[in-house]
């Protein structure tokens, strides 16, 4: 699955962004310098996104949260 994140704003967000999705691994990163993290549950999050910024990533093992 294809995750992406954008920041349109002046501003950065300082703290982690929770992605709806669950997966079993971060396939890898396919743009972006963001800090990514799948925890132990499955869980994704991005630590905090940049003004102005784009981020991607391909996970492995994915399931939205209604599938």
């Amino acid at each position: 699955m294809l995750v992406s994140v954008v920041n349109a704003g002046d501003e950065a967000v300082d703290g982690p962004v929770a992605i709806p999705v669950r997966a079993s691994a971060l396939d890898r990163v396919v743009w972006g310098n963001g800090t990514w993290t799948v925890a132990d549950d499955g869980g994704v999050r991005l630590g905090g996104a940049t003004a102005m910024s784009t981020n991607m990533i391909l996970l492995r093992g994915a399931k939205g949260r209604h599938g």
